[in-house]
């Protein structure tokens, strides 16, 4: 059984969203990072690339997010 993760949901003009699934236990830095205005990191997991995944079907690894760009978040 794999971990649970929380569908995140951030924008950069307040009209427009991105949606992103993390791990539970780093929702919080992911609401730090917001409040903060840092980077968040969201690395690729193999075994979890599902529904909005920015992985799905890219070579990607990790996916950058400039939060200090970001207007809202959501869950």
């Amino acid at each position: 059984m794999g971990q649970e993760s929380v569908l995140v949901k951030y924008s950069f003009d307040g009209i427009n969203f991105s949606s992103d699934y993390i791990p539970s236990d780093r929702l919080k830095s992911f609401k730090d990072a917001f409040l903060n205005n840092e980077v968040f990191i969201i690395k690729r997991d193999m075994n979890s690339a599902v529904g909005e995944s920015p992985f799905l079907g890219s070579p990607c690894n990790e996916k950058f997010i400039d939060m200090s760009k970001v207007v809202v978040i959501g869950f």
